[in-house]
């Protein structure tokens, strides 16, 4: 696929991962639950990820369990 950005952007940071590197990047479906029509989905890069999330992003990018 090239060296060409992705249409990802991360929410927090704002950058845009080239297709190589998309596989770490997390996305999120975010919304109140009653109102389904107003869920969105966000995108956090590796490093976003692990700064909001901490403990709960895993180091292999998969949110762990347990």
């Amino acid at each position: 696929m090239g060296q060409g950005k992705s249409p990802l952007e991360c929410i927090e940071c704002r950058k845009r991962p080239s297709y190589e590197d998309a596989a770490d990047w997390q996305a999120f479906l975010v919304g109140d639950p009653d109102l389904k029509e107003l869920e969105e989905v966000v995108i956090y890069c590796p490093e976003c990820a692990q700064r909001e999330f901490g403990s709960l992003y895993g180091k292999s990018g998969n949110l762990e369990t347990g």
